[in-house]
């Protein structure tokens, strides 16, 4: 098991698991009924060439979240983000980053009143830095995409120095470390999900 992920209204579980050979390239999604344990999909896909874990950082792991309105299950892989349909179980769109340099899926974060998702990429490992032991403050740099995924559309993109933590309930606001802050402490910063500003 990789992740999981309660509906929002908390009767249904989903879960995401692959298999334990670093040789098999692909992910499982099931949902089921909490109260039943009644299975309501189980849902097998592939997701293309495993990277071997020397090549990201030890913290990376694909994950999913439901969407707001429980129409969605919405999943990172090694590679991409991808959209199921939860009424039929298909996957109804990918999403792969605009930024050649950051294209590796890290983070997805979604609304809680609305079906907008902040999708986060970054690099996998410098090779000078492989086998060498690996944290945030090595590579921190990540481009960010804010995307309505029940239509598609991307509706802003823009750069941070660490992976966003959070996303307020309406999609508007995101929580970002700020490692250049004014103090030797962390500073979080509040920025406009849109443009990525303070």
């Amino acid at each position: 098991i990789q992740a999981f992920d309660l509906s929002p209204d908390g009767r249904e579980l989903a879960v995401l698991s692959q298999s334990v050979s670093t040789h098999d390239s692909w992910l499982r999604i099931v949902v089921e009924d909490i109260e039943t344990g009644k299975g309501l999909m189980n849902l097998r896909f592939d997701t293309g060439t495993r990277p071997d874990l020397q090549q990201l950082p030890p913290w990376y792991i694909p994950h999913l979240k439901f969407s707001a309105d429980q129409r969605f299950l919405v999943v990172q892989d090694w590679a991409n983000v991808r959209v199921v349909n939860l009424s039929d179980s298909q996957v109804e769109r990918t999403f792969t980053s605009t930024s050649k340099e950051l294209s590796v899926p890290f983070s997805i974060l979604g609304a809680s009143n609305n079906d907008l998702f902040l999708f986060t990429y970054g690099t996998d490992l410098p090779p000078r830095w492989r086998n060498k032991g690996f944290n945030d403050l090595v590579n921190p740099r990540v481009h960010n995409e804010l995307v309505d995924v029940s239509t598609g559309q991307r509706q802003s993109s823009w750069e941070s120095m660490d992976i966003p933590q959070s996303l307020s309930a309406d999609g508007k606001l995101a929580a970002v470390s700020e490692w250049e802050g004014s103090t030797p402490l962390v500073e979080i910063e509040i920025v406009d999900a849109q443009t990525g500003q303070k």
